[in-house]
């Protein structure tokens, strides 16, 4: 069962400031238990059945009462059946795609890979990687249509080797959504880098059940896992700690929401949810309403 782990564990020296220091910090949470109910998320785990059957009964009370026309009547019925019919089957086949995600392993030989190899990652943290791939894939099946970034450099390693791994990537990607899952180049969205790292943010804490303008002493595992393993990669600037990583997350969002809401996020629950179309131009509206193929930016989650 998934648990929440407590950072920054210290490990190295250090003097008698930077303790002071770190004592006033408090402690941070990297999340990795995700919340039950994966489809109340989208537009499918709004559309029950309960919500649609109502209306059309009514629509047949009202033309049996003003009309009495059998035929109409028949009609609507046979309407309501294949509605109904169409809705669970579409409702089975999503959620065992979300299954297959959460239940099927990453090929273990995509570790063997030499850039994977380099990374000098511990067994726990190699499977911190995975679930943090895991997420990712998560968020594609339940934001199908939106532009996503990845925020997790050693995360955007794991998906590289898997990619090259054509036939097993593709194998996953149709069981899994469907249809491939493109890698967007960074430069996609290079103008609207901002909006589509704050949606990433607001999605992956959906996934985890965090207020992503109030999210306490939580970080999504995603964009998370750079800082807990606390290792720069060749060439890229160390990452945040948690706790600055923290802070950074909910400022940038609180300042986004309000330049597209209009108003701050007051308390603790948010009003609205900020919407991302297929180009990556933020708007207030429902989170998944329709637009493209979707993809990825591999490195667009760099900050504002």
């Amino acid at each position: 069962m998934a648990v929440d782990l407590t950072y920054p564990k210290h490990k190295r020296s250090t003097t008698l400031g930077q303790l002071s220091s770190l004592s006033a910090q408090p402690q941070v949470r990297l999340m990795s238990q995700r919340v039950r109910n994966l489809e109340e998320f989208t537009d499918l785990g709004k559309l029950s059945l309960g919500r649609i059957i109502p209306y059309l009964l009514g629509g047949i009370y009202l033309v049996f009462m003003f009309a009495g026309n059998v035929w109409l009547i028949a009609i609507l019925l046979l309407v309501i059946v294949t509605v109904s019919t169409l809705i669970i089957k579409h409702k089975k086949s999503y959620k065992q795609k979300l299954d297959f995600i959460l239940s099927t392993p990453f090929p273990h030989k995509l570790w063997q890979s030499q850039n994977l190899k380099r990374l000098n990652l511990s067994v726990s943290e190699r499977a911190m990687v995975n679930e943090g791939l895991r997420d990712f894939f998560l968020l594609h099946a339940l934001k199908p249509k939106k532009p996503l970034c990845m925020p997790s450099k050693y995360v955007d390693e794991l998906w590289h080797a898997f990619i090259l791994d054509t036939r097993s990537y593709q194998e996953y990607c149709q069981a899994a959504f469907g249809k491939p899952l493109h890698h967007i180049p960074d430069y996609a969205f290079l103008d609207r880098q901002r909006n589509v790292r704050m949606y990433t943010y607001q999605a992956t804490c959906q996934l985890h059940g965090i207020n992503p303008a109030y999210p306490g002493d939580r970080v999504p595992r995603l964009f998370g896992i750079d800082s807990v393993i606390g290792r720069s990669l060749s060439g890229l600037a160390p990452p945040l700690t948690l706790w600055a990583l923290l802070q950074e997350l909910s400022q940038s969002y609180q300042a986004w929401y309000q330049t597209i809401i209009g108003e701050r996020p007051d308390g603790m629950d948010l009003d609205f949810e900020v919407d991302i179309t297929q180009d990556g131009a933020a708007t207030c509206g429902s989170s998944d309403s329709s637009g493209g193929d979707g993809g990825s930016s591999c490195s667009s989650c760099g900050g504002d």
